[in-house]
């Protein structure tokens, strides 16, 4: 039995339940109720005998970088919880429901991150690859992820800026330079043939734009689309008539819900 004349205070400092795990101790602890944690957790609790109004529990505050690891064999393991996934994709799904996006990002190398890209694109149904590189006009290119679903294809570069807030000016010009890149491989037909073939697809031997006054009911029709990915947290997608630029925290809602999001772009259209 407790001292009923004991302040809620004095008995939080009185129980003391603690989760070790080893490394990192992260701190501090926070306090909840124990029917809160029930209402939480959905589990029935043994709490030993000890008072069932209060618990002390220790609770992660921020993502640590150093608590995701990558083992020989490839599994992804977040230490607090021992939790070990075959896939990053998986693993940062799973943690996502805890710990934001720009967070859990911040901890992986911009290769990794391409990665989870990829296979994030793959799992709702697009063909995707990582770093596509061309040189035109004296001049070299690099598009992070290029990703392929019935005939759209997604233009992703990943922008990781250390300042916490950017101005619109470097936005604009980020999303113009990727449009650029976009643009110049989609008028040289070899540059373009080079890219399909990753898709398995071949432009015919009289590559025309769409713009172009020819008859194309015989061509594939395809639109390109040039998207900037940020660290930085932004309010909402942004769309202009050259391409899309969103936060790391948008990033699946907008995969996901492409078709919706479409209807509001103003795609690069080719035929081949």
């Amino acid at each position: 039995m407790t001292d009923p004349s004991l302040s809620i205070t004095e008995l939080k400092k009185k129980l003391i339940i603690v989760e070790e795990y080893d490394p990192p101790k992260i701190f501090p602890l926070t306090y909840i109720t124990a029917q809160e944690l029930r209402e939480y957790s959905n589990i029935s609790l043994n709490l030993n005998g000890l008072p069932s109004d209060l618990l002390r529990v220790k609770e992660v505050k921020s993502f640590i970088p150093q608590d995701l690891i990558c083992t020989k064999e490839g599994f992804y393991v977040f230490r607090p919880t021992s939790m070990q996934y075959p896939s990053l994709f998986e693993c940062i799904q799973d943690l996502a429901k805890n710990y934001s996006y720009s967070n859990i990002f911040s901890s992986i190398s911009w290769q990794e991150f391409e990665k989870y890209l990829v296979e994030l694109l793959e799992s709702i149904g697009y063909q995707a690859f990582r770093s596509f590189r061309f040189s035109a006009n004296n001049r070299k290119y690099e598009i992070d992820c290029v990703a392929l679903k019935n005939n759209h294809i997604l233009f992703i570069d990943g922008k990781k800026w250390k300042n916490s807030t950017i101005s619109p000016l470097k936005l604009k010009n980020a999303l113009q330079n990727q449009f650029e890149r976009v643009k110049v491989l989609s008028s040289i037909p070899m540059i373009l043939s080079n890219l399909l073939s990753k898709f398995h697809l071949k432009i015919k031997r009289t590559y025309r734009n769409k713009n172009q006054n020819s008859n194309v009911n015989s061509y594939k029709l395809l639109n390109l689309y040039p998207i900037i990915l940020v660290s930085n947290k932004i309010s909402e997608v942004i769309i202009n008539n050259e391409g899309v630029i969103l936060d790391y925290s948008l990033l699946d809602d907008f995969i996901k819900n492409f078709d919706e999001y479409r209807q509001m772009l103003h795609p690069i259209s080719i035929s081949i």
